[in-house]
């Protein structure tokens, strides 16, 4: 009894960090699209993401199913809870990515801002590796990995306000209906990175959490 629970824990655990592979491809593509102006690219991500969602309800189905008929009890039950929770903070950082995928075809055909360009592809770089940093530490169930990982968040909020700031000075100082739309875009696409590392620290919530049953609000 004991084997086959094991052996279906183990499954869920390989369909989710397939789902986080998927999902830290989709985020690193779209910044492909958007930084290195690869219209094609932005077309894969927004098509994939149905992937992302059906791994959704699959990961979501078996935990559901693991816990009804084999009813896990502490850090059993706990990880299930963990990954049931982490399934749904990367189906929307898989949202995100489709967001900044559509972003990068509004800027491909507008004006393009190097400077704001540099920030957002910095603001990219630290996203990226946080994400593909707390899947290893929540896999690794490395709480103090886990810690740090969302202190770095602090890191893209600062990136973010510099990137609004930038964006609003230069929508002040223009009058160009071209300059405008494509400023709209690269605001949201830094808001997408912005929400895109706070999901991240979500996961690094879980990785506490599985240590001891505590949640721990590392957003604050």
């Amino acid at each position: 009894m004991r084997k086959t629970f094991d052996n279906q824990l183990h499954e869920l655990s390989e369909l989710f960090k397939s789902m986080g592979d998927l999902t830290l491809q989709a985020i690193e593509h779209s910044s492909d699209a958007l930084l290195d102006h690869k219209v094609v690219i932005s077309q894969q991500v927004i098509e994939n993401d149905d992937e992302i969602n059906e791994y959704e309800f699959k990961i979501e189905r078996d935990c559901y199913r693991l816990i009804a008929l084999q009813q896990p009890v502490a850090n059993d039950l706990r990880m299930i809870a963990s990954i049931l929770k982490a399934t749904s903070d990367l189906e929307r950082m898989g949202d995100h990515a489709v967001s900044i995928a559509k972003s990068s075809l509004v800027i491909a055909d507008s004006q393009r801002l190097p400077a704001i360009e540099e920030k957002i592809r910095e603001m990219s770089v630290k996203v990226e590796a946080m994400v593909r940093d707390a899947i290893a530490a929540f896999f690794a169930k490395d709480a103090k990995a886990a810690k740090e990982i969302a202190e770095r968040d602090h890191e893209v909020d600062a990136l973010y306000k510099q990137v609004h700031n930038d964006i609003v000075d230069e929508i002040t100082a223009g009058d160009n209906a071209d300059l405008s739309e494509s400023a709209a875009a690269y605001l949201s696409v830094a808001s997408n990175y912005e929400r895109l590392g706070d999901y991240t620290t979500n996961i690094c919530e879980r990785v506490l959490y599985m240590e001891d049953g505590n949640m721990v609000d590392l957003n604050a």
